[in-house]
C-alpha cells in the first residue's frame, strides 16, 4: 500500500480532500435553499431536498474537527498571542471583509436577492450572526480557536482534558436549546468547542502511518458505509417527521453528537481513500481554496441566478442547482488567483508575512507534530 505521509509532504493531501467534500455540501445547501426561497420549483425533486438534509450534520462539525488536528502545531510554533494574531488575520479579517460586502451588496440588490436586509445587520454579523447567511462559522471558528488556546496556556490542560471541557460546554448549549435562550454568537462556542477538541485529542493517532493506512483501506471504508447511512438516515427521518432540519441538532443534542461524529469520521476515512487512490483531482484542489469558496459562494451563486433566472429565462430547477454550483465554486478560486497574481493578498488575509506558496513555511508545525507522532 502507499504510504500517505510520502505522497505529499508538506501537506496532509487528504485533509484537503475532507475540506473539499465539505465545502461542497456547503455550497450545495445553499444554492439549493437559495434556489427555493427565488420561488425555483424543488416541489418534483424530493431526492434532491432528501440530499441537502441527509448531509446537513457532519458538514460543520468536520470543519471544526479539522481545525483541532493543526490548533497544538500552530499554537507551539507561534505562542498564544501569535496563534490569535495568525487567526485573527487569516479568519477573522475575512469574515468581517467579505461579511461587509455581502450585507452592502444585498442592501443595494434588494429587489433582486433573497435576503431583506438593513443597517442594524452590520451589527448582527457580530452578534447574531447566524443571521447573516453563512458567515456564523468563520466568527465561530474564530472564537472557538483563540478560546481553545487560551484556556490551554492559562490551565495547562491537556487534550483529554480539553475534551472534557468541551462536553461541559455542550452540555450548557443544550441547556441554552431546552429553554429557548437566545445568547447569539455566544451559543456556537457552546455547540462547537467540543468539536476542535475531538480534533486535537485524535490527531495524537490519527496521524501516525500505521492509522493512516489502515483507515484510507477499502476495508474500513466499505465497511464503515452501513453505519454512516444508518446514522444519517436516522437524521433524515426524525427530522423530516418533525418538518424541520434542525430537530435533532436543537432537541436530541446527544445523538446529534453522535450522529455528527460517525459522519466525521467516515469521511475522514473516505478522504484517506482517495488520498491513496489519487494523485491528485479536482475535490482536493477545491479543499485548498474552501476559505475563499466558503465567503464568496453565496454572493457568486446569487448574481448566477438572478442571470440564469431573469435574463436567460432558465427555470430548470435541477440545471439551475448544477450551474450555480459550479460557478459559485470555480469564480472564488478564479478571483483568489487572480489577487494573488495582483500581490492583492488582502482580499482574503493580512497574513503578508507567510508567502502562500511556500508549503514548507506554511506546514513546517504541523510537521514538527506529525514527526514527534511518529516517532
Amino acid at each position: 500500500m502507499k504510504n500517505l505521509t510520502n505522497q505529499l509532504p508538506n501537506r496532509y493531501k487528504w485533509v484537503d480532500y475532507a475540506r473539499g467534500i465539505s465545502i461542497l455540501l456547503v455550497v450545495y445547501r445553499h444554492v439549493f435553499e437559495g434556489l427555493k426561497r427565488n420561488g425555483a420549483n424543488a416541489a418534483d425533486y424530493s431526492f434532491l431536498e432528501t440530499m441537502n438534509l441527509f448531509f446537513f450534520s457532519f458538514r460543520m462539525p468536520l470543519f471544526f474537527v479539522i481545525a483541532g488536528f493543526f490548533v497544538q502545531a500552530g499554537f507551539a510554533k507561534r505562542g498564544i498571542g501569535g496563534y490569535v494574531k495568525h487567526r485573527a488575520a487569516t479568519i477573522l479579517y475575512p469574515f468581517v471583509l467579505w461579511g461587509f460586502v455581502q450585507i452592502t451588496l444585498q442592501l443595494l440588490f434588494s429587489g433582486v436577492t433573497n435576503s431583506q436586509r438593513s443597517a442594524v445587520d452590520y451589527l448582527n454579523l457580530f452578534i447574531f450572526p447566524r443571521e447573516i447567511d453563512q458567515f456564523w462559522y468563520l466568527l465561530a471558528l474564530f472564537n472557538v480557536s483563540a478560546l481553545y488556546v487560551i484556556v490551554t496556556s492559562t490551565l495547562k490542560l491537556k487534550n483529554n482534558q480539553q475534551l472534557m471541557v468541551g462536553i461541559f460546554l455542550y452540555l450548557l448549549g443544550m441547556l441554552v436549546d431546552y429553554f429557548g435562550w437566545s445568547i447569539g454568537f455566544a451559543y456556537d462556542i457552546l455547540h462547537y468547542y467540543i468539536f476542535l477538541a475531538v480534533g486535537e485529542f485524535v490527531s495524537e493517532f490519527l496521524f501516525k502511518r500505521e492509522t493512516l493506512e489502515k483507515m484510507s483501506s477499502t476495508k474500513y471504508v466499505a465497511f464503515g458505509l452501513p453505519l454512516f447511512v444508518a446514522a444519517q438516515y436516522l437524521f433524515l427521518n426524525i427530522n423530516q417527521r418533525h418538518n424541520s432540519f434542525i430537530y435533532v441538532e436543537k432537541y436530541l443534542s446527544v445523538l446529534f453528537l453522535f450522529i455528527a461524529l460517525v459522519g466525521v469520521f467516515y469521511m475522514l476515512c473516505l478522504s484517506m481513500f482517495l488520498a491513496r487512490t489519487f494523485k491528485e483531482s479536482w475535490l482536493s484542489f477545491i479543499g485548498r481554496h474552501s476559505l475563499q469558496i466558503y465567503v464568496l459562494h453565496v454572493i457568486v451563486s446569487s448574481a448566477c441566478r438572478t442571470v440564469l433566472v431573469k435574463f436567460l429565462g432558465i427555470n430548470s430547477f435541477p440545471l439551475l442547482l448544477v450551474l450555480c454550483i459550479t460557478v459559485a465554486v470555480i469564480v472564488p478560486v478564479i478571483i483568489e488567483m487572480a489577487a494573488n497574481k495582483l500581490g492583492m493578498h488582502y482580499l482574503f488575509s493580512l497574513a503578508k508575512y507567510e508567502k502562500k506558496d511556500s508549503a514548507v513555511q506554511q506546514n513546517k508545525g504541523v510537521q514538527e507534530m506529525s514527526q514527534s507522532l511518529q516517532s
